[in-house]
């Protein structure tokens, strides 16, 4: 795999989750199927599978939760951790 590294991101509020890889610049490119809408995965093991399909060994898992803002207060940070795949 090249410099490329891999992302998942846990949606909180709907217990799926979102693949993506990030080249290092601050952006991501989130898995999208054929026609053309972001793949949601419904559990963590088959995000990391798709993920380990691509070739990547461990990936950055994201964990944001939108309570605080949805209980009117201030967001509070992203968690993030690497994982093996």
């Amino acid at each position: 795999m090249s410099n490329a590294e891999a992302i998942i991101v846990s949606c909180g509020d709907t217990s799926k989750y979102l693949i993506g890889t990030s080249a290092g610049k601050g952006t991501v490119t989130y898995k999208r199927g054929r026609d053309g809408d972001l793949m949601f995965f419904e559990c963590l093991n088959t995000a990391k599978e798709a993920l380990t399909q691509q070739g990547f060994t461990s990936a950055t898992l994201i964990m944001d939760n939108p309570y605080d803002e949805m209980i009117g207060e201030e967001a509070s940070e992203t968690s993030s951790h690497v994982i093996s795949l």
